[in-house]
């Protein structure tokens, strides 16, 4: 049999429990079709095998009670595109956060006191990516993976330009960490490392490397100082290679291949101590060998060869060669000295 009824409101009174099946193969319920509603206290359970909570037209909206008699929309499922919103009821991706909201992943149980959890979220401004910890929870590494094929990349870009790339090549194998940053830390003992570049390489046949490549594409640039290095403690330069190649110690603007500005304490600005049997310093021009400070501090000079002549300064300072003189000669002083007769002085 069946019940009808043109109340408006048909309450089923039990004072325990009130159960209300709807049997049959097709069973609809419609709550003044299509805009009605429907209220429970309770728990709503869909049965069957894989059962369907579908709007009748439009999207699907799931509320929560944000104060006396007041909802809101906690979650959207967008009706004509799939796309599920939290926070917003316009979703345009798969799955869209408004802002403030933000998505936790737990490595523990979900507790706003305890917990390890990657987070992401927008906060003034700033999108955010953190793996965070609070009360016991401990601190985990983070790793970012473009899998192990050959020529898989991790591109950091702004916008669509690319300011950060690290590609695994097909030209060696690798092994171990490539690339570490402490951006802090403290330690009483032992070394801390803020940067390393520590590839561990196999190869054969022509194979190659660069374990730094720095190569900027100077288009067009202004008049200040170009540096592909400046190494710095305090904001003091200390080491410098500017776009020419030329090498800076205690300058910032060299003007030789090598340029020393010394001001450590009263030491020597360059100290050389060979511990083999090499020369000490060698200077050559074009590859031809022009000046040589031995393992045993002897000086060869490629412009003075004259055996057994002396040298002298000019009034600018230059260093020159007499000619070779002989027994029966005398060296006959001026600003050129020259050997020549000890009797008559030419």
């Amino acid at each position: 049999g069946g019940i009808t009824t043109n109340q408006t409101t048909f309450p089923l009174v039990n004072t325990t429990a009130t159960t209300v099946n709807f049997a049959g193969a097709a069973t609809t319920l419609n709550m003044g079709s299509p805009t009605g509603s429907a209220s429970t206290s309770g728990t709503l359970t869909l049965g069957g095998n894989n059962p369907t909570l579908r709007p009748g037209d439009g999207s699907l909206n799931l509320g929560y009670k944000s104060g006396a008699n007041t909802w809101g929309t906690a979650l959207t499922v967008q009706g004509t595109t799939g796309n599920v919103g939290i926070g917003t009821t316009s979703p345009v991706d798969g799955l869209s956060l408004a802002s403030g909201k933000s998505i936790a992943l737990y490595n523990t149980a979900v507790d706003a006191t305890n917990y390890e959890r990657l987070k992401i979220s927008w906060a003034s401004n700033v999108a955010t990516i953190a793996q965070e910890a609070g009360g016991t929870g401990l601190n985990r590494s983070l790793v970012l993976s473009s899998g192990s094929g050959n020529n898989s990349t991790i591109t950091l870009t702004r916008g669509t330009a690319p300011f950060f790339s690290w590609t695994r090549a097909n030209a060696f194998t690798e092994t171990g960490n490539h690339a570490q940053f402490l951006t802090k830390g403290s330690a009483s003992s032992g070394t801390q490392v803020a940067f390393a570049i520590i590839p561990t390489w196999t190869q054969s046949g022509t194979g190659a490397y660069t374990a730094l490549l720095i190569n900027p594409t100077e288009t067009s640039i202004g008049s200040g100082a170009k540096l592909l290095i400046d190494a710095q403690v305090g904001s003091s330069s200390k080491f410098v290679v500017d776009n020419e190649g030329k090498v800076g110690i205690g300058t910032t603007a060299p003007t030789a291949l090598l340029h020393i500005n010394s001001g450590y304490s009263n030491n020597a600005a360059l100290i050389v101590n060979n511990l083999n049997s090499g020369d000490l310093f060698s200077a050559s021009a074009s590859g031809a060998t022009k000046f040589t400070i031995s393992n045993t501090g002897a000086l060869t000079d490629a412009a003075y060869t004259n055996a057994g002549g002396l040298l002298y300064t000019s009034t600018t300072g230059l260093i020159g060669q007499t000619a070779i003189g002989t027994a029966a000669q005398c060296l006959l002083g001026g600003t050129t000295p020259v050997f020549g007769s000890c009797a008559t002085g030419g």
